[in-house]
This record gives structure tokens, C-alpha cells and sequence, in this order.
């Protein structure tokens, strides 16, 4: 569940980075376009997906109790910290119309979640294959669950259609479905 959001994140992260291009080399920023994806951040990635990481998925770890997941977990919540920070300058740059911080803001932004989403899928999520047991990995994925239907379903669905038109715009990418 937690790798097929990162896909949508770094989806995200690619259209943010070729907006800070495209700012940089104009000194403009579209700032509906930009309101958009940092709407996806807080509400999606933040809100909803390092929150369930939050919640639930590292709470599991640190309960394994064994030394490797507390130095690795608390890594981890300390990026998310940074990440927040940095969506916030972000935010303050679409207030003032900056273009050249917000440049200099997405590019940092992209440079810490793309490693950061790294550090997860091939670090921490090995980490946990080794200490969660199958019981584990159901309550977790219970726990996920109950967290999609108490916000009404999965939350990357409210943002599809514009992310797609997004992608359009700045990758030049169409995407299917």
C-alpha cells in the first residue's frame, strides 16, 4: 500500500521539479497549478500517507523491539519534519509570488523526498519483512484500511484527474486510464 503511494508522490515531485525549471527560467510561477500540487502534498502525502506511516506503520516497528528500527524510524519522522518545513517555505513562495525561492524550495523538496522514498522502500520496508510476522502485516494492513474508510476511501482518487492534466502540462506525458 505505502510503495504504490510513493508512485504517486514522485509523480508529484516530477511535476513540481519541472514547475521550478520553468520558474526559474521565466521568473513565473502559474500559482493555481502550484496551489494544486501543494494541496496534494498536505492533504495527500503529508495528511494522509505519512500520517498512516505515523500511526500506524512505525508504531508496528518500534513494537518489534529489537535496536535496528529506532534509529531508522526516528530518521525517518525526522525527514517528514523537514519535508513539512519545506512544503511551508513552498507555500509562503506561492504567497508572495517568488519564483526563485520556490525553485529553490521544489528542488530541495525533491531532493529530500525522492531520497527519503528510497530510504523507505529499500531500507525500512526490508527492515520490516524481517521483524513483522505475518499477523504483524494484517494488522497493519487492518489498520490502513480502517484509516481509507474513515476518510471516505483512498485520497489519491480526489487528486487523479488534476495530476494527470499536470503531467500533461509540465512532462508532457500522457497518462492511460
Amino acid at each position: 500500500m505505502l510503495t504504490a503511494e510513493h508512485k504517486a508522490i514522485r509523480l508529484v515531485l516530477e511535476i513540481m521539479r519541472a514547475m521550478a525549471a520553468t520558474a526559474e527560467a521565466t521568473g513565473r510561477l502559474d500559482r493555481e497549478d502550484l496551489a494544486t500540487l501543494l494541496d496534494f502534498l498536505r492533504e495527500f502525502a503529508d495528511d494522509y500517507h505519512q500520517g498512516r506511516e505515523e500511526s500506524v506503520f512505525f508504531p508496528a516497528l518500534l513494537d518489534a523491539r529489537i535496536p535496528a528500527p529506532w534509529s531508522s524510524v526516528k530518521a525517518m519522522i525526522f525527514e517528514h519534519n523537514q519535508e513539512r518545513s519545506l512544503v511551508e517555505g513552498i507555500e509562503d513562495s506561492l504567497k508572495t509570488a517568488n519564483a526563485k525561492d520556490f525553485a529553490v524550495l521544489a528542488n530541495r523538496l525533491f531532493e529530500i523526498l525522492a531520497t527519503h522514498i528510497y530510504k523507505e522502500e529499500y531500507i525500512l520496508f526490508d527492515l520490516a519483512r524481517n521483524v513483522l510476522n505475518d499477523e504483524d502485516d494484517e494488522r497493519i494492513a487492518k489498520a490502513l484500511e480502517r484509516i481509507d474508510k474513515d476518510k471516505g476511501g483512498h485520497f489519491s482518487t480526489k487528486f487523479a484527474p488534476t495530476i494527470r492534466k499536470l503531467e500533461w502540462k509540465y512532462l508532457r506525458r500522457q497518462v492511460a486510464g
